[in-house]
């Protein structure tokens, strides 16, 4: 039984669902995780979830940038330039654990057949 005033979301709809975990990139103790949840939807297997989770994320950047605004010295000011510097710094750290991941994985199976 649902009740008037009972707001109905279909949460498999990827247009409804990506804004909504990039709403909380500001959050930096959460924006590494959700990052790494973003970039695994925009790898995703469908054209849907790939589009949605690609656009929310520069949709933030595009309008956390025109809101910044640039101070006289021509610098970005405010925390939407943290955030984007946040979102930045966080994608480069997951390069760098990648990267670190794949060579390890290389030495490791070099060792094993005796290269």
């Amino acid at each position: 039984m649902t009740s008037k005033n009972t707001l109905s979301v279909n949460l498999s709809n990827p247009h409804l669902t990506m804004p909504l975990p990039v709403l909380l990139l500001g959050l930096g103790w959460l924006r590494e995780s959700i990052l790494s949840g973003l970039v695994l939807s925009v790898g995703g297997l469908t054209e849907a979830v790939v589009k949605s989770s690609s656009g929310a994320l520069l949709d933030l950047c595009r309008s956390a940038k025109k809101v910044l605004g640039k101070n006289k010295d021509g610098k970005g000011v405010g925390s939407n330039n943290e955030l984007l510097a946040g979102i930045g710094w966080g994608l480069v750290r997951m390069v760098e654990e990648e990267t670190e991941e794949r060579v390890c994985w290389l030495q490791r199976s070099r060792r094993r057949s005796g290269l």
